[in-house]
């Protein structure tokens, strides 16, 4: 039976919300659930915490932490992941940070991996492009603390002044200098 004055109810202990129910305000208690979430947009204002992985525009990839997929379609430029922080500063603030360990025995690892595109025809294509940096004192577009450098092709300077080139040359197995 319809009924149009019901202030307060009880637990619900089975069934569904139908459609078109309306906000549910349950103040400052948790919802907890078991099973699946099926929403449109979703608003996090506070903290969010996962204990599995997350997929973005698609199903989580069991290979990865964060999976994204989806179709931008729009846009003379599109992004794929932004990471924008303010940061409230420090003595060293980094705006994305990767580091992982490796429980067992690797042929090879890397900090960061940039592969290849595919798909539509590119007229020019960079692994890792840097606008300018001008904001400091000393401006550094790419800095190590050390470690072998290797480039598998030419390596393009576009003005030469200030350049210098090392004198140290690592020698690989077999003689030949890497």
């Amino acid at each position: 039976a319809s009924q149009g004055q019901i202030t307060t109810v009880g637990a619900l202990g089975a069934g569904t919300i139908g459609t078109g129910f309306g906000t549910i305000n349950n103040g400052a208690s948790s919802i907890t659930t078991t099973g699946a979430v099926g929403t449109g947009a979703l608003t996090v204002t506070g903290g969010a915490s996962f204990s599995d992985n997350i997929g973005v525009g698609g199903a989580a990839d069991d290979l990865a932490n964060l999976t994204i997929l989806g179709n931008i379609s729009s846009g003379t430029v599109q992004i794929g992941l932004w990471a924008k922080p303010t940061l409230d500063g420090s003595s060293f603030t980094r705006g994305i940070q990767t580091s992982h360990a490796i429980s067992e025995a690797a042929t090879s690892a890397a900090g960061l991996y940039v592969g290849n595109v595919t798909g539509a025809a590119i007229t020019t294509q960079y692994g890792i492009y840097m606008e300018a940096l001008t904001t400091a004192t000393t401006d550094y577009a790419i800095y190590t603390q050390g470690g072998l450098h290797h480039f598998g092709d030419d390596v393009h300077v576009a003005d030469g002044y200030g350049l210098v080139v090392g004198h140290t040359a690592q020698v690989a197995v077999g003689g030949t200098s890497a």
